[in-house]
């Protein structure tokens, strides 16, 4: 187990890259349960495999859902950190990035990146604000489903509701994306018991065998959107 510490932030893996491993990064394999299949799909190479299990924690031991990796994307990461907190070094504040997206310090200390603030998280870089984040979603995926999540949040998580609506309808440039932040512990959990929730409610009612292989990540898109309003839920409360 690690000491306990200020702050780590888990890098999402799913092929080989730039390592990101020290005493603030925790590389970690999305999906690793099911990597054998995917080389034997011809996704991965045996090297690849090679690769991801010395240079990275697995997201596959203890309560795990690694397997639905396919369609919660790199959240199966944070459900692991989540149910494996203590062995992270039970930190303070908890951070998720990927391989090829990660927070840029600008040469100041992690304590000095977060400093008072609970949350951060990442924005995205696109001046275009005549549609909304829903109208966003939309042109990619299933309203149903979308429509599906805010009905269970209505009825589970009042309190998000107003919240999340109010969040879809913002410019799409005032948005959170990507999965990415660094968050206060006890915010973390508590963020963790809701996107979860929601989720798995999702995943037991999608019948898969209708989607793409892209469509098939549903649950990890709605899991964004999620994500950026729970965000927003909290900016609102100051």
């Amino acid at each position: 187990m690690i000491k306990h510490c200020f702050c780590k932030i888990i890098v999402a893996y799913h092929k080989p890259a730039k390592l990101f491993d020290d005493r603030l990064f925790v590389p970690v394999n999305v999906g690793r349960v099911i990597n054998d299949t995917k080389l034997k799909n011809g996704i991965l190479k045996k090297d690849d495999v090679e690769w991801l299990n010395q240079n990275t924690i697995g997201d596959d031991t203890g309560d795990n859902i690694s397997a639905y990796n396919f369609s919660f994307n790199e959240l199966t990461a944070v459900y692991w950190v989540w149910k494996h907190y203590i062995e992270l070094g039970n930190p303070d504040y908890i951070g998720l990035c990927h391989y090829r997206r990660v927070f840029d310090f600008e040469n100041s200390s992690i304590e000095e990146f977060i400093g008072d603030n609970d949350i951060i998280a990442a924005g995205i870089s696109d001046s275009r604000d005549s549609f909304t984040i829903k109208d966003q979603y939309l042109q990619y995926h299933k309203k149903n489903v979308l429509d599906d999540s805010l009905n269970f949040i209505e009825k589970n998580y009042p309190f998000l509701f107003e919240d999340i609506n109010e969040y879809l309808n913002l410019p799409f440039n005032k948005g959170c994306f990507y999965n990415m932040f660094l968050m206060k512990k006890e915010i973390f959990f508590e963020y963790c018991e809701c996107l979860f929730s929601v989720l798995m409610y999702l995943h037991k009612r999608t019948n898969y065998a209708v989607y793409s292989v892209y469509g098939s990540r549903l649950v990890g898109f709605i899991g964004e959107r999620l994500s950026g309003a729970f965000f927003y839920h909290y900016k609102k409360k100051g």
